[in-house]
């Protein structure tokens, strides 16, 4: 009992280092624009054209992996003659991890109606620190007894272990969440001229050009373009795995997990109601097939997984 209670404990911690080192990894990759020319009245191939070119290209090559999009709009004015303005665009992918969002603190500010990613995942970070010292609390010499025997100590330091971990486990979508909406809905207010929030523009401009854009904010903001990275939902998965591990509960792993699928089809789908709806359905039906386990973990009463459960435990060895 003592060896297998040590690798599941040993197979929590590495949960939770699978975990920090996923959100170690760039989670976010935003293409932004870091440099715009306008030349007006300049031909392609003409002399303002090659010096407009020239310009682009040296801020270019400042930036590693930068590209030059170029587009020429030309037009006849009153007089019937053809004028043409070319448009230098130098755009560069900025990776962020979660790190570089505790970092560069890029959470709630006044005017916005959500929560910040910043403030995610100082939410996520924070319970899984939490979890794990309830964890290793509970786990203190008390490896040689098997679940059913615990002091309700340690019982009751597992299922706040749990809980936390439930917390982070939720965080994970709500951070894909938190990105988008600030990347993507309050900047395209922003430059909309819907809003105006002074602490976000700071806060953006710190993030994504180290404080340098200048004048330029809201012109490098206005193509702005971000993605998630598919491996954070790999930490997802972890979490779940630590979840269950810490409860026992199989119901209430499944029943959680099914509950946070629309979330997750939601983000990963490009906010597809169609199938977020097939999703809610789908969930809404498990909890109702699942309320007799509902009652029983709400008074306590819930059976807890084993890994296996010996014939002879509790029969008189045979004569």
């Amino acid at each position: 009992m003592k060896r297998k209670n040590k690798s599941t404990l040993l197979v929590c911690i590495n949960c939770m280092i699978i975990t920090l080192a996923i959100l170690l990894l760039p989670l976010a990759f935003f293409e932004t624009s870091i440099y715009v020319k306008r030349s007006a009245n300049t031909f392609v191939g003409d002399e303002k054209y090659v010096e407009a070119r020239a310009e682009a290209e040296t801020v270019a090559a400042q930036h590693e992996g930068a590209v030059i999009e170029e587009s020429v709009t030309e037009r006849v004015n009153s007089k019937g003659v053809t004028t043409s303005m070319v448009t230098f665009t130098v755009k560069e992918t900025v990776r962020r991890n979660g790190l570089d969002f505790l970092l560069h603190g890029v959470g709630h500010s006044e005017g916005m109606s959500g929560v910040g990613p910043a403030n995610v995942m100082r939410l996520l970070l924070g319970s899984m620190a939490v979890s794990l010292v309830l964890l290793l609390c509970a786990s203190y010499k008390t490896l040689e007894l098997p679940r059913t025997d615990l002091p309700k100590t340690a019982n009751r330091l597992y299922t706040a272990a749990g809980v936390f971990v439930l917390i982070a486990w939720f965080c994970v979508p709500a951070f894909v969440r938190a990105i988008n909406y600030t990347f993507a809905r309050q900047v395209d207010l922003l430059v909309g001229g819907h809003i105006q929030n002074d602490a976000l523009l700071a806060q953006l401009n710190a993030f994504l050009y180290g404080g340098q854009a200048g004048d330029g904010l809201m012109e490098m903001l206005r193509g702005l373009t971000v993605k998630t990275n598919w491996a954070i939902w790999v930490a997802f998965a972890a979490l779940f795995l630590l979840l269950w591990l810490t409860t026992r509960y199989v119901s209430l792993a499944s029943i959680t997990a099914t509950c946070s699928a629309p979330i997750t089809v939601y983000f990963v789908y490009g906010h597809n109601w169609l199938y977020t709806g097939l999703c809610l359905a789908v969930a809404a039906l498990v909890v109702w097939c699942h309320r007799e386990n509902i009652q029983r973990l709400l008074h306590g009463t819930e059976k807890k997984f084993k890994w296996h459960v010996n014939p002879t435990e509790g029969k008189d060895p045979p004569k």
